[in-house]
C-alpha cells in the first residue's frame, strides 16, 4: 500500500509540475495545437508508452508478489474494473484531462463498489439461489 501511494504521489507531482507531464496533456488534449506550439510529439508519445509499460510492470511485480503463485489468467476480469475506475476517477478516456489521484482514488474503493453490486444483484440471478421467489407465485399460476 505505501508503494502504490508513493507511485501516485510520483506520477502525479511528474504530471503537474515536470517538462514531460505538461507535454503529455498538451498533446492529449489538442495534438495539433501541440505539434503546431513546437512539441515533439512522436517523442512524447512514445515516453509515455515508456512510463506506462514502467508502471505497468510494477503493478504486475507487485500483484504477482501479493497473490503467491502466478498463473496466466491471475488478473483475470480486472480490466474493466480498471477501467472504470480510472472513468469515473475523473480522467478523459479522449485524453487531455482528469488526474493521478481521482484514479486512485476511485481505484482504492472498487472492490467495495463490486461487493455493493453483488449484494444489490436481483433475486433470480444465478449464484443468489438463496433469496429465489417462491414458485406458488400468482404469476407462475396454472388456468
Amino acid at each position: 500500500m505505501l508503494t502504490a501511494v508513493a507511485v501516485v504521489a510520483l506520477v502525479g507531482l511528474g504530471l503537474r509540475y515536470l517538462r514531460v507531464g505538461r507535454q503529455i496533456y498538451a498533446i492529449g488534449s489538442n495534438p495539433a495545437a501541440a505539434a503546431f506550439y513546437g512539441l515533439k510529439t512522436p517523442r512524447v508519445v512514445f515516453q509515455a508508452y515508456v512510463m506506462c509499460g514502467l508502471l505497468t510492470g510494477l503493478a504486475a511485480f507487485l500483484f504477482g508478489a501479493r497473490a503467491g503463485y502466478i498463473v496466466p489468467y491471475l488478473a483475470q476480469g480486472l480490466e474493466l474494473t480498471a477501467l472504470a475506475a480510472v472513468v469515473i476517477g475523473g480522467v478523459s478516456v479522449l485524453g487531455g484531462s482528469g488526474n493521478v489521484a481521482g484514479a486512485a482514488d476511485w481505484r482504492g474503493d472498487a472492490g467495495h463498489h463490486r461487493q455493493r453490486l453483488v449484494l444489490l444483484a436481483p433475486p433470480t440471478s444465478p449464484g443468489n439461489s438463496s433469496r429465489a421467489p417462491p414458485s406458488s407465485s400468482r404469476w407462475s399460476s396454472t388456468r
